[in-house]
């Protein structure tokens, strides 16, 4: 994993324009619904590990936005590109709590 995303927490996952939502394995939403907004860098990937989807995590420095991540997941020989929106750990911890689950993610898949 790419340190200098240690002190990143999950804030939200999308798809790249070239990934059809539509192709998305259930595995990988099952996934994306089992991780948490907040949840640390290194633990997304290891929850992506112990499913055995052998993750692949860059940072994306061309996206527009800041600390965007690509997070690569093998699912059955089927590659899926996630992007993972992370925010640092100081301006997470000084945010209101958010709901387990993003409503803002469902609708991507």
């Amino acid at each position: 994993m790419n340190a200098v995303s240690k002190d990143l927490v999950l804030d939200s996952f999308g798809l790249p324009l070239t990934f059809p939502p539509e192709m998305m394995p259930d595995a990988v939403r099952q996934f994306i619904t089992d991780t948490k907004k907040g949840m640390p860098a290194n633990e997304v990937v290891a929850l992506a590990k112990a499913r055995g989807f052998q993750p692949f995590w860059k940072a994306l420095p061309h996206m527009a936005e800041e600390n965007v991540f690509g997070l690569g997941l093998d699912v059955s020989g089927l590659q899926v590109p996630l992007m993972a929106k992370m925010t640092p750990v100081i301006q997470a911890s000084s945010t209101v709590p958010a709901p387990a689950v993003d409503p803002r993610q469902q609708s991507l898949f």
